[in-house]
């Protein structure tokens, strides 16, 4: 098997599909040139032989494609920070923030119950300005990235999400940014 498709909705519901042919393979990937508008897009066509299925991607909160293919190479360059799905069960190590680079735990959570646990590493924004922007600007990209647990290439729809954990406290907030403890 080449890839395994798995689309989630905002109902948090799965539907799983196999690519197995090469060449068809080859067409799909090279359709991912245009991921950034995924979720835009008036409809997402998965086709087979036997059926036709046909989503409307505002309504999904995540795409993955698992492939032990390097799947990535497929998409442009500009993706700073890795974003990896990880088991959530399993041992995490703690976040790790230097003077340009982060690394930790990151959850991600999506209308109709469905949530991602990953492990993101990159590089800090360069200004304080820079920083804060990125918070106020998290749900603003057409697409986010990952790399699903068994590999591939995954895809967030920002539209859908209501909130992002960060599991580190951050040095440098948005002045509106409301300061609290959770209760546990």
């Amino acid at each position: 098997m080449l890839a395994t498709i798995t689309v989630v909705t905002s109902a948090n519901k799965q539907r799983v599909f196999v690519q197995n042919d090469r060449e068809v393979f080859e067409e799909l990937c090279a359709s991912l040139q245009r991921y950034q508008q995924f979720f835009k897009r008036k409809t997402l066509i998965l086709a087979s032989k036997s059926e036709t299925e046909i989503f409307l991607p505002a309504s999904l909160t995540r795409i993955e494609i698992q492939s032990s293919e390097d799947v990535g190479r497929f998409l442009p360059d500009g993706r700073d920070s890795v974003i990896t799905a990880v088991e959530p069960a399993n041992p995490i190590p703690d976040a790790t923030v230097g003077a340009d680079v982060f690394s930790g735990r990151v959850d991600f959570f999506f209308h109709g119950g469905d949530n991602l646990t990953t492990w993101v590493q990159g590089p800090l924004a360069s200004t304080q300005i820079e920083r804060i922007a990125n918070f106020n600007n998290v749900f603003d990209q057409g697409v986010v990235t990952y790399i699903p647990q068994v590999g591939g290439i995954g895809f967030m729809n920002p539209d859908v999400m209501t909130h992002v954990l960060i599991h580190v406290g951050a040095r440098h907030l948005p002045a509106d940014a409301w300061r609290v403890d959770r209760q546990l």
